[in-house]
């Protein structure tokens, strides 16, 4: 696949459909003929995406499927346009705590090829590694992707370093005080939390944005943002320790 940046557009109209899709009572067969529709249409990564979901096991379509939930794909897309107008030029690398099935990840080689040369999604359970694996398997082939199993809090910084840190699951540490305590002075980074107070496992949430810029404080602030997605708030802070 060549390396072409993809539009919001464009993937807000395909992971709908995807989603659709998955709902519905989806065969394998079925993702076949829709692999072979997309690549005739000249969407290969898509097409490449449905042919690698076909591949696992049904049992994990679901999690597929929650991964692209529209509030999961507008606060990455969100935060990957805030991410193309904040940075300089350059050859970064990203690394994406919490990746889950490797989601976010995946869209940020499609929008910001140009700018992200690798990706590194880590999660702290280890069913996540495989699935993950499996759908970002063409870049594996090239080195723009790993997934691992690894907790945020073993991440490996590199202050000063042109690596970008993704935790847009902050809602979900219980330990995220003590974890941001540790984080280096000079590391980038870009981080999400919201107030959806009943989601599963949602043990840190913040009620504004103040709140949240207030538990995690940073040297320099290149954006202070928040999003509203249906029934809760998606707050965002991007830029150094």
């Amino acid at each position: 696949m060549q390396d072409r940046t993809l539009s919001s557009q464009s993937i807000r109209a395909f992971t709908r459909a995807l989603q659709s899709f998955l709902e519905g009572p989806c065969t394998p067969t079925a993702l076949g003929h829709w692999q072979k529709h997309l690549l005739s249409e000249g969407l290969s990564e898509y097409g490449v995406y449905v042919r690698q979901i076909k591949k696992l096991e049904p049992a994990l379509w679901r999690n597929v499927r929650e991964s692209l939930s529209q509030g999961q794909v507008e606060s990455k897309l969100w935060l990957y346009q805030v991410l193309r107008d904040v940075l300089p030029p350059g050859s970064y690398s990203l690394h994406v705590g919490g990746g889950w099935t490797g989601t976010t990840a995946l869209l940020g080689l499609w929008l910001l090829p140009d700018l992200i040369y690798e990706c590194t999604s880590f999660d702290i359970d280890p069913s996540c590694e495989h699935v993950a694996r499996s759908l970002n398997e063409p870049y594996s082939w090239n080195g723009k992707f790993r997934a691992e199993t690894r907790d945020l809090k073993n991440f490996q910084f590199a202050p000063h370093q042109p690596q970008i840190l993704l935790n847009t699951v902050c809602e979900h540490q219980s330990d995220f005080q003590s974890w941001y305590a540790q984080v280096p002075k000079g590391q980038f980074m870009v981080l999400q939390n919201n107030d959806f107070f009943d989601g599963r496992d949602h043990v840190n949430c913040v009620k504004n944005l103040r709140e949240f810029e207030e538990q995690a404080p940073l040297s320099t602030v290149l954006f202070a943002g928040e999003l509203s997605l249906f029934d809760y708030k998606r707050f965002m802070l991007v830029g150094v320790r």
